[in-house]
């Protein structure tokens, strides 16, 4: 036993094992020292109230595609292993557990496809100091979760494809199953998957129960939820809607909703400051080498096409009459299918192209892997909601996986480029965020509703957020002011997030209630319920877009106190 653990501590495996969790470790440190310390806004702060109140799903019509139970379960975990930090700032933490895990399991994956060490840790740097990656690595948020599983999906899908196993393509469906417990991201694989599974897998009986059975094992934390639905309502339908979209997303999710469109444009900016980064051109690397390649063959090829026939016609001659003569033709032909047949062969479907050089693109890896991130794009592209800019997460790291294979062709025989590429990432990592919160207040208009005590500009563009403190100002203000028992305040989605984890903490009157988009009411049922409120009811923005229609077609006026307004009726 003590030399087989000495053999692997001295193997390759064992030295890449150790570069990728040292790398994976460096990152979570630095999301650790930068993570939120306080109570957040927006989703940050609902994930906060659900881990606090135990109410994980309060939002009405949101169904079960809002739950993420996975996600759930891995950051009550880490709260339970880490009982010494405190709360909210170990659900931030676990934002960056994710991270680091995803850097990890990034370089596993560039390491299998190139065999290059420097280029999986390049990879890394581009990805884990990319604006939004960071950005989402220090708030409690599900996509860096997201983003880790569909990491180690990647990191089996190269070993199943490169070494043609059902094994390595059962346990990439297993991780599928995980994935879809944290977001419905999973769901966007699945077609590749199963053109892959038919084209290569589906002549082995015992694959088809392995992989679905690897898949409902991971997808049981979510797949309990849906039966459990199902038995209730006995409804197929409502079912597939509350699974897949809720009530609530089902048009945001078909592109059928477009009132977020005008939002377009501030998303893909927001989003491409994840790209002020020379080291993404890397990606480019690999389609313009393979087209390179390929127009070199044409050249070469033509000159030589009739010199080549010649040659194979004179060799196919000796062969022929050598095996003639010796009797063993036949079985030399039977002895070669027999070999080929034992390692499944690319389908022809996918070698339509000629590719000259397969070290550079190999339509099997590189072209599921291309299949995903076109998958991943348009989604994204598509997707029309305020917070768009956040789902651009796992093409981000997509992309760092096409980056990773272009710099290790890149850096065969360039050992100096690889220290400067790093040193550039790591630069840009830093700087970039200035360079886009002074271009922003210099050239954007300010927004419509300022938030108490948040600078947007600030907020967007930093990712580190240990000092980002605005929702904690403004639970401290709330607090501070004479409101009366029974109080009643419509806030929107944004402002509601962070007064619920509050209250949740204890930090605010029980006897206070908060009303929003969440739950789903008629406007006849929130005015009902805002006029009971002893002053008449509270909002926190009176702007149009953050209340209801009705409050400001029926308000007389709004009148300030503290940080929120009076409705005067």
């Amino acid at each position: 036993m003590g030399q087989v653990k000495m053999r692997f501590l001295g193997s390759e495996r064992a030295r890449v094992l150790g570069v990728c969790a040292l790398v994976g470790l460096a990152a979570l440190a630095v999301y650790a020292a930068t993570a939120q310390r306080g109570i957040s806004w927006q989703d940050s702060g609902e994930y906060q109230y659900k881990f606090l109140a135990g109410a994980y799903d309060w939002e009405v019509g949101a169904g079960i595609a809002r739950l993420h139970p996975t996600y759930i379960l891995l950051t009550r975990l880490l709260a339970a292993c880490l009982p010494g930090v405190g709360v909210p700032y170990v659900y931030a933490l676990s934002s960056g557990v994710g991270m680091a895990l995803a850097l990890a399991a990034l370089m596993l994956t560039v390491h299998g496809m190139t065999r290059s060490l420097r280029a999986g840790c390049l990879a890394a740097a581009l990805l884990g100091g990319a604006h939004m990656a960071w950005w989402l690595s220090t708030l409690a948020e599900v996509y860096t979760w997201s983003l880790a599983l569909l990491m180690l999906e990647l990191t089996c899908l190269v070993r199943a494809l490169r070494a043609r196993s059902p094994a390595w393509f059962a346990g990439a469906l297993f991780f599928n199953g995980c994935h879809f417990g944290v977001h419905h991201f999973a769901l966007l694989n699945l077609p590749v998957y199963a053109v892959l599974f038919l084209l290569l897998f589906r002549r082995t009986a015992w694959v088809w129960g392995a992989c679905a059975a690897l898949w409902t094992l991971g997808a049981l934390p979510i797949l309990i939820p849906i039966v459990r639905y199902g038995v209730a309502c006995g409804s197929l339908d409502a079912v597939i809607r509350s699974a897949l979209f809720g009530e609530v997303f089902q048009q945001k999710i078909l592109a059928l909703d477009v009132r977020d469109g005008p939002l377009w444009a501030s998303n893909m900016a927001l989003a491409s400051g994840s790209f002020m980064n020379p080291c993404w051109l890397y990606a480019a690397v690999v389609p313009l080498a393979a087209w390179w390649g390929r127009e070199g063959r044409r050249e070469e090829g033509g000159g030589r096409k009739e010199n080549v026939q010649r040659s194979t016609l004179n060799a196919q001659r000796s062969t022929l009459n050598v095996q003639r003569s010796s009797g063993e033709g036949e079985n030399a032909e039977r002895a070669t299918f027999n070999v080929r047949a034992r390692t499944p062969a690319l389908p022809t479907a996918l070698r339509v192209f000629p590719v000259a050089d397969r070290r550079v693109f190999a339509w099997d890896v590189h072209g599921t892997l291309l299949a995903l991130t076109v998958v991943h794009a348009i989604f994204w592209v598509r997707y029309l909601v305020p917070d768009q800019a956040t789902f651009i997460l796992p093409t981000l790291g997509l992309l760092a996986v096409w980056a990773g294979i272009g710099a290790a062709y890149v850096l065969r025989g360039r050992r100096g480029w690889f220290a400067a590429s790093v040193a550039v990432s790591l630069a840009c990592s830093v700087l970039a965020p200035h360079v886009t919160c002074r271009a922003a207040e210099r050239l954007l208009p300010p927004r419509s509703r300022v938030l108490p005590f948040r600078d947007e500009f600030a907020y967007w563009a930093y990712p580190w957020k240990h000092n980002e403190d605005s929702a904690e100002r403004f639970v401290e203000a709330v607090a501070r002011e004479r409101y009366p028992e029974g109080m009643v305040t419509w806030a929107d989605t944004t402002a509601v997030a962070p007064l619920m984890a509050a209250q949740a903490m204890g930090r605010l009157p029980a006897s206070w209630r908060w009303l929003s988009f969440w739950q789903n009411e008629a406007d006849e049922e929130i005015m009902r319920q805002l006029r009971a409120s002893p002053d008449g009811g509270y909002v926190v923005s009176p702007v149009r877009c953050y209340v209801p229609e009705a409050i400001l077609e029926r308000a007389a006026s709004f009148e300030r106190r503290g940080v929120l307004y009076r409705i005067v009726w």
